[in-house]
Parts: structure tokens; C-alpha cells; sequence
């Protein structure tokens, strides 16, 4: 199989309103592929214009993608652990990896992705709820593997649990990869959604390793140790084989940028993974002063810092680091 990216002919990514992606939208620059809660997922895959995007990546044009934003390297799941050729056509099988990041309900705020603490409406969850046994069950019979939630705590939204505690009693082979920030992801919490042994990757949000600048950025009443405990615990399951991989993944902006060395040193210490990425503006009133925030730009008065910082960190083969901050590092 030629190296190309797979995820096209192997995932779907739901996001805000059941809107259906092959990838992370920002990534494929928000250009969706169909909605879930007004078409069948099988209408979507084989539409023309999931089959005009698979076209293009096995003629090597990935011109439909945002190759800046893109990290580029690809989980194991997608690169290296199917093989099927039959995988690699502009109609294959049904997905195997279905991310869900439509429920935005979290109990923290982080400024870069929300101005306030969201929670579903009672009518939301009713609408979400009812959508569980109608179409997001069905939805997973042939995948292997989902991801939740991109859009908020997996672990505090109601809607996300029940739909976990279904998922993993309707199909016990089905593992699952959760986006958390962190606070509430503990063993309790793991028995009681039936998590145990079922999960593949844990991605936790965490943007600092000093408290100080960690709260200038998560807000909402949050206990910092508690998170750092959690993620250590997080490290121990990795080790005892209970999940495959443990992944901090830092979004970086002129508030944490020199957080980064020390970030990359307490990976190491754990053992776990790192993803250290740029902020992307969706939207927030962070968002709108992403030319203070952005130091990435060469325009930007910290710049030469941020570069220094770069040079500064140490290399660790279980971070990967967006390949923009990879080539300022090495100029």
C-alpha cells in the first residue's frame, strides 16, 4: 500500500448539528460530506463528494486538505494496523473509525475553544437521547473503534454517558478513544460507564504544567492536582497495558508557549505521549485577537522567543509537534 492517508477510507467524524466529516474540519477545511441525523450513514460515505475527496488522496492531491493545520503523522489505528486493500478505493466498507463531537456540554471553560461553561438544555439532551437508539447505535455496528467527545467532557455531559453505557453493552468487542480534560477521568468512573479494559487511547487537555498559567486558559472551578493525579493514573494504565496510549495534547498560544519544554519533560517522565499543536480560532473572543495570540507568525513581537523556546526543548520520540513548529525549530 503506498503511504497516502488512510483516514478518508476509513473514518467518519460527526461534529455540531450531526454534520459528517471524513476528518477533523478544520483539517478538510469544514467541507462536510452529509449530516447524520438527515441521511444514512451509507448515502453519506459513497456520496460523490466522499468519493471526489477519496479520488484525490490516491492521486496524491490532498489540495481539498489544510496540509498547514494537519499534523500529518497518522494515529496506529489508521496507518498501520489495517491493511485490506479493498480499504483503499473511492467506495470502500463502512468505517471502522467513527469519532462523535457533536455534544458540546463540558464542565470547565477553556478560552480557546468556548467563552462559557456549556451545558446541553433539558430539550437538548431529549433531542440527543432520543437519537441514541434511533440512529447513533446502528450507526456503530460495523466499526471497531469510537472516539468521544471533541466538542466536550465525555465524562460530565448525562447524554455522553448514557450513550457510553449503551454503546458498551450493545457491543462488547466496540473500544473507545475519549477526549477529557482530565478532572473526571478516575476508576469509578471507568467501572460505572463499563470502560474497563475497553479503552483504546486517552487525548487529555492540557495546556500547561504550571498552575498558574493553566488557569489563565481552563476555567470553571478547576482542581489542578486532581487533573495532574488523574493523568498520572492515566501514565499507569498505559504501563499495565489497560489502555494502548496516554496523549497530552497541548494547543499552543503566547498565554503557554514557554510552558513547552517543561511539558515535553513531564511526557517523558510519564512516558506517555505528547501533541503540541497551534491555537486555531473557532470562533471564541480569544479567537478574535489571534494576531496577539498567534506567535507563531513572524510578525508577532514574541516570536524570536517563541523560537528560542522551540530550540530549547529536548527531543522525546513520543512527542509529535506540529510541523510548522518542527521547521521554525530547526531553522
Amino acid at each position: 500500500m503506498k503511504d497516502i492517508c488512510k483516514i478518508p477510507f476509513l473514518s467518519v467524524q460527526i461534529s455540531n448539528d450531526g454534520d459528517v466529516f471524513t476528518c477533523c474540519p478544520a483539517y478538510v477545511n469544514f467541507k462536510k460530506i452529509g449530516n447524520i441525523f438527515e441521511d444514512y450513514l451509507e448515502d453519506i460515505w459513497f456520496s460523490a463528494s466522499a468519493k471526489e475527496l477519496r479520488k484525490r488522496i490516491l492521486n496524491n492531491d490532498y489540495s481539498l486538505c489544510n496540509k498547514e493545520l494537519c499534523r500529518s503523522k497518522l494515529p496506529d489505528y489508521i496507518s498501520g494496523k489495517i491493511n485490506e486493500h479493498n480499504y483503499f478505493t473511492q467506495t470502500p466498507p463502512l468505517p471502522k473509525f467513527i469519532t462523535l463531537a457533536y455534544d458540546k456540554e463540558c464542565n470547565l471553560q477553556c478560552i480557546t475553544c468556548r467563552d462559557e461553561v456549556y451545558k446541553n438544555s433539558k430539550e437538548t439532551n431529549e433531542i440527543y437521547n432520543k437519537k441514541i437508539n434511533e440512529i447513533l447505535v446502528p450507526l456503530m455496528k460495523n466499526a471497531e473503534l469510537i472516539a468521544l467527545s471533541g466538542a466536550g467532557e465525555a465524562f460530565f455531559s448525562a447524554h455522553s454517558r448514557m450513550l457510553i453505557k449503551k454503546l458498551s453493552k450493545t457491543y462488547p468487542k466496540l473500544k473507545f478513544d475519549i477526549n477529557t480534560n482530565g478532572l473526571l477521568f478516575n476508576e469509578n468512573n471507568i467501572k460505572a460507564l463499563g470502560l474497563n479494559d475497553r479503552i483504546n487511547e486517552i487525548y487529555v487537555s492540557l495546556p500547561a504544567i504550571n498552575e498558574d498559567v493553566y488557569k489563565k486558559i481552563i476555567r470553571g472551578g478547576v482542581n489542578f492536582n486532581v487533573v495532574l493525579n488523574n493523568i498520572k493514573y492515566m501514565s499507569q494504565l498505559q504501563k499495565n497495558k489497560k489502555i494502548a496510549r496516554c496523549n497530552i495534547n497541548m494547543v499552543i498560544s503566547e498565554l503557554n508557549y514557554k510552558e513547552i519544554p517543561d511539558m515535553i519533560n513531564f511526557a517523558k517522565e510519564l512516558d506517555i505521549f505528547l501533541t503540541i499543536s497551534q491555537f486555531y480560532d473557532w470562533g471564541t473572543k480569544f479567537g478574535q485577537e489571534y494576531k496577539k495570540t498567534a506567535v507563531w507568525e513572524i510578525n508577532h513581537p514574541k516570536h524570536k522567543d517563541f523560537i528560542n523556546v522551540l530550540k530549547q526543548t529536548n527531543e522525546y520520540d513520543k512527542c509529535l509537534m506540529q510541523p510548522l513548529f518542527r521547521e521554525l525549530r530547526e531553522k
